[in-house]
């Protein structure tokens, strides 16, 4: 297993996957709802033009999942390195926006009632109260 992974989803929903970091800068500021990843790295092929989506891994785990704000590539003694900047997909809740992805079966009623029920209240009748 490598010890430092980025792995880039693209708008066709393809993957493509680089373990040849040269240098990362992680940010996650106390007060800050997000985390601010910039990364230089070597590429072997133009698989990230059209990135939209990054996850990054340290030692096999996910540190950072988010949108690519900025992503540049250059050609340097025959060597392709790609810069990227990102912001946590927790930005997007100062959006009103949620992370990406299938959530099926989601219903304010069913969760109120699983929520309810998994409380263990004794049942509460409050019929005497009403009665006056």
């Amino acid at each position: 297993m490598t010890p430092v992974k980025i792995v880039v989803r693209n708008a066709d929903g393809s993957s493509s996957e680089c373990s040849k970091l040269l240098v990362f800068n992680l940010k996650k500021e106390a007060y800050q709802r997000y985390s601010i990843l910039s990364a230089r790295m070597l590429v072997d092929s133009s698989a990230f033009d059209n990135a939209s989506e990054i996850r990054f891994y340290i030692s096999g785990k996910l540190v950072h999942h988010g949108l690519i704000d900025s992503i540049k590539t250059l050609v340097n003694g025959g060597k392709q390195i790609t810069t990227l900047t990102s912001r946590g997909f927790t930005s997007l809740l100062c959006q009103n926006q949620i992370e990406p992805g299938m959530k099926t079966g989601v219903s304010i009623n069913r969760t109120g009632e699983a929520e309810i029920h998994s409380w263990n209240l004794a049942h509460l009748d409050f019929t005497e109260w009403l009665s006056v």
